[in-house]
């Protein structure tokens, strides 16, 4: 499977495993990569693709990571935030199931 991301792909492999962010699991799909373009993956690790698209929007229900969180009452809410730091004082950081109102 290859997957264009605006300015790289990636080729990898469909992988069906547990997949927990925090303490919140969900068995899914994701697609681990074998092989990436140099830009933009060589400036971090990478290893795969997770989906975090809306339901309408992924391959399909088993790709939605949001969409099994949700129906199996993983999280305290359907939703996900970033947090994008600007400084080297703050890390960024993805909270699932909330959003942290210290970074609004």
């Amino acid at each position: 499977i290859t997957i264009t991301f605006g300015t790289g792909e990636i080729t990898g492999i469909c992988v069906k495993d547990q997949i927990c962010v925090g303490s919140a699991c969900s068995q899914g799909d994701f697609i681990s990569s074998l092989d990436e373009t140099s830009q933009p993956f060589a400036s971090f690790t990478f290893d795969g693709v997770l989906g975090l698209a809306l339901p309408s929007m992924a391959q399909s229900k088993e790709f939605s990571m949001m969409s099994r969180m949700q129906s199996g009452s993983s999280l305290k809410k359907s939703l996900f935030s970033v947090f994008l730091s600007d400084s080297n004082e703050e890390t960024s950081e993805v909270t699932f199931g909330a959003v942290k109102q210290e970074h609004m």
